[in-house]
């Protein structure tokens, strides 16, 4: 189940459509839920951490490996050589995503 939430003043709050949509489920209760439901994992966005290259939602991920039994992949938010990230994943036993190919205004391309 891949899950785009993000934290506001209600905690964490999970969207539809790309984050244009705020729906009533609260990410916590929505992924113990899917998992009873049979979800195999959960594919974890912070919304508020994506693109922004400041890290993973550490605290949010903790949480979500602490009341879960099923994979988590942590993605939004990964910041190159984060080595905190990798061994925060492996006691976790989560999988932080890694996009195979960056496009930014940095990116080169030949002719």
């Amino acid at each position: 189940l891949a899950v785009d939430a993000k934290q506001t003043e209600k905690g964490w709050r999970c969207y539809l459509n790309g984050g244009r949509v705020e729906t009533d489920k609260e990410l916590f209760a929505w992924t113990k839920e899917a998992q009873e439901r049979g979800a195999g994992e959960i594919l974890f966005t912070s919304m508020n951490h994506d693109g922004v290259k400041t890290g993973y939602a550490n605290e949010a991920l903790s949480s979500l490996a602490d009341g879960l039994s099923i994979p988590i992949i942590a993605s939004g938010g990964q910041v190159p050589k984060n080595i905190f990230v990798t061994s925060f994943c492996r006691e976790k036993q989560m999988l932080p995503w890694q996009p195979v190919f960056f496009i930014s205004e940095k990116s080169k391309f030949p002719n």
